[in-house]
């Protein structure tokens, strides 16, 4: 490996360290911390479009109907290309490289590491909380599986949930919750906590009262 290419690997790893991408709620980026200002509804838009395809490059076609799909022409990719030219700049003064969001033919991507998203997080706890079960440690399993549910903040993409563009991810999402929130109340269960969850299960079976793993 040449030194470029190590000094390059370096420099995406310190990034990858910084940067926090969360849609587990709200749309949020934080860089060192510190929660990027991102701007207006479609700059936000914008980055759960370009997040949910992540690492692959979305046409300008692509992210126009997604976006401005009630204006047609010009006017639109000139907004499509302002909003992108704010985001970089807005992502540049608050310190994080303007590499984010990178030009490729024929449109744009987000280059970041899953690692940096609280979906990834999740996952990783949901997964790791049903080995932990599946192993016989019930504590260890609830620990993780409650650590993965206070991650969310609200809805998954909650800004645009509804958009098509967001429908299929969101519901997704939500799916793995209720799903982890099942095998945590397996845990409390095993380890004896019935009387604990009565309130959550009753709650529960009555928003969800098809699921009969929850009856």
């Amino acid at each position: 490996m040449s030194g470029s290419d190590s000094e390059a690997d370096t420099n995406r790893t310190d990034a990858a360290s910084m940067l926090q991408i969360r849609v587990l709620g709200p749309l949020e980026i934080a860089w060192g911390g510190r929660v990027v200002d991102l701007g207006g509804v479609k700059a936000r838009a914008l980055i759960a479009r370009l997040l949910i395809d992540r690492g692959l490059i979305v046409s300008v076609d692509r992210l126009v109907d997604s976006l401005w799909g009630d204006h047609d022409g010009e006017g639109a990719e000139i907004a499509l290309r302002s909003t992108i030219s704010r985001l970089r700049k807005r992502l540049r003064q608050a310190g994080a490289p303007e590499d984010l969001i990178v030009t490729r033919a024929p449109g744009y991507a987000l280059e970041v590491a899953s690692e940096t998203t609280d979906v990834f997080v999740f996952e990783q706890m949901v997964a790791d909380g049903r080995r932990q079960l599946s192993r016989r440690r019930p504590s260890e399993a609830r620990r993780l599986l409650n650590a993965a549910q206070e991650l969310w903040r609200g809805s998954a993409y909650s800004e645009v949930r509804d958009e098509p563009f967001a429908r299929a991810e969101a519901r997704r999402l939500e799916e793995l919750l209720l799903a982890a929130i099942e095998t945590r109340l397996d845990a409390e269960i095993t380890l004896g906590r019935h009387e604990s969850v009565i309130g959550e299960l009753e709650t529960l079976t009555g928003e969800h009262a098809m699921r009969e793993r929850l009856w």
